[in-house]
């Protein structure tokens, strides 16, 4: 029986949080997958302690988060106003004073679980969506590793931080209008919550 599942991408990012999981467990099962890559990877339902996804598309289904005994955990790399996709975008066109990184237990729904933590850090002057993107990898890396500790030394109680998620789920059909209007005259799909 495999102790650990671990989900994500195929950046130094995901590399590196299977470090960190090799680190604190002996038998870590990893599944690794981009948007655009080809078929999704077939995930067989066994037993497991626990289940991490890491900056991943990857949608897994009920019965595999459901295998989890200890917990189903997703690292999202953006803060909870922006669920799914883009929020690194949208948060520089929104003017956006900070930006993060969400740890949160996963249910049937996209970045839709009890909010566990929350990391944040400024966004600077000369910050881009993509120097977000590898900032709040980092940060989600960071978070990744702080459960880790707490499992490890024997804590791991999976409670909410009291953070809420924000009422728009940005999918990519939205991010690619937005981005193909020249990321100006779509205000509808900016989030202004947590300025």
């Amino acid at each position: 029986m495999s102790q650990i599942l671990f989900v994500g991408d195929s950046s130094t990012w995901s590399e590196r949080a299977v470090e960190s999981l090799r680190a604190a467990f002996d038998d870590v099962d990893v599944v690794t997958w981009d948007h655009g890559a080809g078929a999704k990877p077939d995930i067989p339902v066994r037993p497991r302690e626990w289940i991490f996804s890491f900056k991943s598309d990857l949608l897994l289904p009920h019965r595999v988060i459901a295998s989890a005994s200890r917990g189903a955990v997703n690292f999202h790399p953006a803060p909870p106003e922006y669920r799914g996709i883009g929020g690194y975008h949208y948060a520089i066109a929104n003017g956006d004073d900070s930006f993060g990184a969400t740890c949160h237990l996963m249910d049937d729904l996209i970045d839709h679980g009890a909010i566990l933590q929350v990391t944040r850090f400024a966004i600077g002057p000369t910050d881009t969506p993509a120097t977000l993107r590898e900032k709040s990898a980092q940060a989600s890396l960071q978070l990744l590793e702080r459960f880790l500790e707490r499992v490890v030394a024997g804590g791991g109680q999976l409670s909410s931080c009291g953070a809420t998620w924000g009422p728009t789920l940005y999918t990519r059909a939205m991010l690619q209008r937005w981005l193909a209007q020249g990321a100006a005259g779509a205000p509808a799909l900016l989030s202004t919550a947590g300025k």
